[in-house]
């Protein structure tokens, strides 16, 4: 790319849990350091509430020629949001060059979705711009120098930190989206605990407390972490911190010196109390026993997230009340919070058994967008039709679950009956929305079929 071509920086991931996108401000600190121009579009700078109209007016604004797509997340559902997002309204983009940044998106066949103007690229956007744009040697002391002026006027001043210290899971669940993206890469990489440690610090002196570690399993590689907790405990910087990691990698001994080490929050993935349908998605633990034996010397100080899972293949709706059960039991204890939510298809592979069912992507945009966002009924009629009409993207309404309206009225029923247990918060927005129209058509169908002719007429799709 020529330096005197002008460059566009899109960002149209709206503030996934407020995690600070790293990859971006390194991106637009090495555009700064080049003297490169450049225009920079933010979803997030909208004044409008409403997310379509934001997004359209954020895309018709954008005057460069090349436009650079930010997939800077820490997570890979905004991710695929983000791209369905993009999609919806290319042809307001339709004479410029877009290049999509992230590696994320050499897992899946982005040929099904690929034209003339659009270009995937293996590499993270600050990665790109050093081999495409060039490289101005931009330091770490200098970015780090540079970076509380960069956030403050991009905006993110407010947003929390996060790094990985690992990626990867020696664990091969059939629905986690965190491999890593190619073919013979190693189960888990190791980052460096010094840049690590870097942001911790950086955290400190911006004046955060709190600090994410943002990897599939904090605990993948033992001996690894091992060592830098003891080298955070050492040279702690002063911040809590959260991770995720797998029940059946957690010990008492494990646990006491992440605690010392300043861990406050801990995210784990319990998924189903059945375990014939855990194996079914080949995890391989027992995960709720492992979770009764963390519970039993877990510390008060330490709170918990714990996700679960429905929509699997042969669940059946007296499975899920039994899980709802145990969503409920758990979270009436103090300092645990959980959460539950739809297995969508990602693989292509396990496609050909799976059935249709148009609410799944009501309950994914209505769980990933800010609650301060509007989601119109036009926006989600855009995005059934595309999701319909780009066979990429179908794994967002594919399900596993051949009985998937019978566990949605399930659903339904089990959250209506307890109005008072505000434990299961995910799907509040979802049965409300448009006065609780999708709610009626759940209970009202007596087949998938009926449910989706209703669905699509009632988005005038």
């Amino acid at each position: 790319m020529k330096k005197g071509r002008s460059l566009a920086i899109l960002q149209i991931i709206p503030k996934h849990h407020e995690l600070l996108p790293v990859g971006l401000m390194k991106a637009l600190s090495l555009l700064d350091a080049l003297g490169h121009p450049y225009g920079f579009y933010d979803i997030e700078r909208s004044p409008d509430p409403d997310f379509r109209s934001s997004l359209m007016h954020v895309l018709s604004g954008i005057k460069e020629d090349t436009v650079l797509v930010s997939m800077a997340c820490h997570n890979n559902y905004p991710k695929i949001e983000s791209l369905i997002f993009l999609y919806l309204y290319l042809p307001l983009l339709k004479d410029k060059k877009i290049i999509i940044c992230s590696p994320y998106f050499s897992l899946y066949e982005t040929s099904l979705i690929q034209r003339d103007n659009i270009v995937f690229s293996p590499l993270n956007i600050d990665e790109y711009i050093l081999r495409h744009i060039g490289n101005p040697r931009l330091t770490e002391d200098a970015f780090f120098e540079g970076l509380g002026a960069s956030l403050k006027r991009y905006g993110y001043e407010h947003y929390r930190f996060w790094e990985y210290l690992t990626f990867g899971c020696w664990a091969n669940c059939s629905f986690c989206y965190n491999r890593l993206p190619f073919e013979g890469s190693p189960a888990i990489t190791r980052h460096s605990p010094d840049r690590v440690l870097r942001w911790m610090r950086f955290a400190e002196k911006s004046g955060k407390t709190y600090f994410e570690f943002c990897e599939p399993n904090f605990i993948s590689d033992r001996p690894f972490t091992e060592d830098f907790l003891a080298r955070l405990q050492r040279e702690n910087p002063g911040v809590t911190w959260r991770c995720k990691t797998r029940l059946d990698d957690i010990d008492p001994d494990i646990y006491g010196r992440m605690t010392a080490a300043g861990c406050r929050t801990i995210f784990f993935g319990v998924e189903h109390v059945d375990l014939s349908l855990l194996r079914r998605i080949r995890k391989g633990e027992n995960s709720p026993k492992r979770l009764a034996e963390f519970l039993k010397y877990r510390r008060k100080e330490t709170e918990i997230h714990l996700s679960f899972m429905m929509g699997i293949r042969g669940e059946t709706p007296s499975a899920l009340r039994r899980n709802l059960e145990v969503v409920l039991r758990v979270g009436a204890i103090e300092g645990v919070e959980p959460n539950i939510g739809w297995q969508i298809l990602f693989n292509r592979r396990h496609r050909s058994p799976a059935a249709a069912n148009y609410i799944v992507p009501f309950m994914f945009i209505m769980n990933f967008l800010p609650s301060q966002m509007e989601i119109s009924p036009a926006l989600m009629r855009d995005i059934l039709q595309v999701c319909l009409r780009e066979p990429f993207f179908d794994f967002w309404y594919m399900t596993e679950a051949e009985d998937s309206l019978a566990l949605m009225q399930q659903l339904v029923t089990f959250l209506k009956s307890r109005p008072q247990q505000k434990v299961i918060r995910d799907y509040d927005r979802l049965l409300r929305y448009q006065g609780g129209d999708l709610t009626k058509l759940i209970l009202k169908s007596r087949t998938l079929e009926q449910l989706n002719s209703s669905v699509l007429s009632m988005a005038g799709v």
